[in-house]
């Protein structure tokens, strides 16, 4: 008997992922009823989760298991126990072992109903909108700088085809310095070939 009750499905696309919820994902207490599938994972990446409870409790993943771009995961007891929580994806660039780059996915919200009702719910709710908003800016800076980081790379890149250019060129006039002074060697051993030479002539007139 499948124990997962409760099963979303959550589309990730380039930068976002849909439905962002509040997902209600059962209890306080449940353990592994609830279950979240992300689709449209790319290949290449490896994918963590992580959480952060309206308690303000933290929480993150080992790398997801990925299959056909598709990834499930299991919501443990812990992550149920302050009535909220917010999830984020994370997909990770490795390169040789090393993490070379970092995204950070909008958060997907979590909503578990309370066993006694008021157990932690005047703590909660506040920490959870609190950390949503966090998110939300954090989410808006690092948009932001990506798009400074574009505007930069196209101010840069006519530099960029200068500099090439003028390396280029630099490189060509270095090696016609290097074949002139080549060339100057040559005639200065000709010049004195030459010199020895009329110097004997000289000696054996004069003699």
């Amino acid at each position: 008997m499948d124990k997962h009750c409760i099963k979303y499905h959550l589309t990730v696309q380039d930068t976002a992922i849909t439905p962002r919820g509040p997902l209600p994902c059962g209890t306080e207490g449940d353990d592994k009823v609830a279950q979240l599938t992300f689709a449209g994972l790319a290949e290449g990446y490896t994918y963590r989760l992580e959480l952060v409870t309206g308690a303000g409790q933290y929480d993150i993943t080992a790398p997801l298991a990925v299959a056909d771009g598709t990834a499930t995961w299991d919501i443990p007891t812990a992550w149920t126990a302050a009535g909220t929580a917010a999830l984020r994806l994370i997909r990770l660039e490795i390169d040789s072992g090393n993490e070379v780059s970092r995204f950070y996915y909008p958060p997907v919200l979590l909503r578990f109903d309370y066993r006694d009702e008021g157990s932690g719910g005047v703590t909660a709710a506040p920490l959870w909108q609190e950390y949503l908003t966090r998110a939300e800016q954090a989410m808006d800076e690092q948009a932001e700088l990506t798009l400074r980081a574009e505007a930069a790379a196209t101010m840069a890149r006519p530099f960029s085809q200068a500099a090439a250019e003028s390396a280029s060129e630099a490189n060509h006039h270095a090696d016609r310095a290097e074949a002139a002074a080549a060339e100057c060697g040559e005639t200065l051993a000709a010049v004195e070939e030459l010199c020895g030479i009329t110097a004997s002539v000289i000696k054996v007139v004069s003699g």
